[in-house]
C-alpha cells in the first residue's frame, strides 16, 4: 500500500530505473533483424520470459506494465497525484465498455486492466448506467451521454466527451505540474484535430465538437482561424505562452507534410516535463515519471516490434521513435 516518505519512494525508484530499455538498446533492436530484436528484449529481462519470440510481446508488454503499476501503487506518497495519471487507463476502459454496451455486445473483463478502479466496478457502472463513484466532471459527462445514448450517438462522441471531461477534470487538480502537463497535451492535441479535420474537409462544426477543453490557448482561437494555414493557426497565437512552443513543430509539420511529426513532439515535451523533475528526491514526481517512463516504453517497444514485422527498415523505425525519460 501507499506510503509517506518521498526519499524512500525516489531511492526505490531509482534503483528501478535501472531496468528500464533506454533509446539505445531500442535502436540496437531497431537495426536488428525482428529474432534478434526479441532476443534483445528478452536478454533484457523484459516481460520476464526466455523466450524469444515476437508472438509473445504482448504478455510480455502486460507483465512488464503489470509490475510497474505495482510498484507505483506500493511506493507513491501520494496517491490521489498518481491516480490522475492512472485514471487515463479507466477512461479508456469506459470508453471500450459503453461501445460494446450500446452495441448489444458483452462486457467482457480483462486482468489487464490497470486503473483507479477495478476493471469489474467499470463493467458494473457501464451495466447500470451509475457512475457516483467516478469523479464529478466525468460522472457529469457520463451522465449527460447516457441521455444521448437513449437517442443515438456517434462513436466517435463518446471518445471526445470521455477525454475532455478527463482533461477537465486533471486542469482542475491542485497541482501545477499536472495542471501544465495537460495544458500541454490538450494545446497540442487541439491543434492536431485541428489540422486533421482541416486536411480532410470537415466542417466547422465537426471542429467543434472534436476540441479538448482549452490549455493556454482558447478552444475560440482554434474555430476562428480554422481553415488557414497551419503556419497562420500558430503565428496568430501571439497572446500564448504556448506559441513558441508549436512554432517548431508546425515547422516539422510543413516540411514532412505529416501530423505526427506533431503527435511525437508533444509526446516529447510531456515525458521532458517529468523527467526534468527526476531528481527532484522530495517529491512524487519521480514516481510518476517512472510510470510514464514504464508506459513509453511499452509504446515504443510494441512500435519497433509491429514494424519489424511488417518489414520497415531500421532508418523510419528510430524516426519514429518517441523521447523517453531515461535515455
Amino acid at each position: 500500500m501507499p506510503q509517506d516518505s518521498n526519499i524512500y519512494a525516489v531511492a526505490r525508484i531509482r534503483n528501478l530505473e535501472k531496468g528500464l530499455l533506454g533509446m539505445e538498446r531500442l535502436r540496437r533492436m531497431a537495426g536488428a533483424t525482428l529474432t534478434e530484436a526479441m532476443r534483445l528484449l528478452c536478454e533484457s529481462g523484459y516481460g520476464n520470459t526466455a523466450e524469444a519470440s515476437s508472438e509473445k510481446l504482448e504478455e510480455m508488454i502486460a507483465c512488464e506494465l503489470g509490475r510497474a503499476y505495482d510498484d507505483v501503487e506500493a511506493l507513491t506518497p501520494d496517491k490521489a497525484l498518481t491516480d490522475v495519471f492512472l485514471l487515463k487507463n479507466d477512461i479508456l476502459a469506459l470508453k471500450l465498455l459503453i461501445k460494446l454496451r450500446a452495441l448489444g455486445s458483452p462486457l467482457t473483463g480483462t486482468g489487464a486492466h490497470r486503473g483507479v478502479y477495478k476493471y469489474s466496478e467499470l463493467i458494473a457502472m457501464v451495466e447500470a448506467g451509475e457512475y457516483a463513484a467516478l469523479p464529478e466532471v466525468i460522472r457529469r459527462a457520463l451522465n449527460e451521454l447516457e441521455l444521448r445514448l437513449a437517442l443515438k450517438v456517434e462513436p466517435r462522441e463518446i471518445s471526445v466527451k470521455l477525454d475532455r471531461a478527463y482533461c477537465e477534470y486533471a486542469l482542475s487538480f491542485p497541482n501545477d505540474v499536472v495542471r501544465e502537463y495537460f495544458k500541454i497535451f490538450c494545446d497540442y492535441t487541439n491543434l492536431i484535430t485541428t489540422l486533421r479535420l482541416k486536411d480532410n474537409g470537415q466542417n466547422l462544426d465537426a471542429l467543434e465538437n472534436s476540441l479538448l477543453c482549452a490549455g493556454d490557448i482558447p478552444l475560440s482561437h482554434f474555430i476562428k482561424y480554422y481553415g488557414q494555414p497551419a503556419e497562420a493557426i500558430v503565428r496568430s497565437m501571439d497572446f500564448s505562452p504556448a506559441r513558441d512552443m508549436l512554432m517548431g513543430a508546425i515547422a516539422d509539420y510543413m516540411r514532412d507534410g505529416s501530423i505526427a511529426v506533431i503527435e511525437r513532439d508533444r509526446d516529447d515535451r510531456l515525458m521532458k516535463l517529468l523527467s526534468d523533475l527526476r531528481w527532484d528526491s522530495e517529491s512524487v514526481y519521480p514516481v510518476i515519471g517512472y510510470l510514464l517512463a514504464r508506459e513509453a516504453e511499452a509504446r515504443a517497444v510494441r512500435l519497433v516490434i509491429t514494424l519489424k514485422r511488417t518489414g520497415f527498415g531500421e532508418e523510419t523505425i528510430t524516426e519514429r521513435l518517441r523521447e523517453l525519460y531515461v535515455r
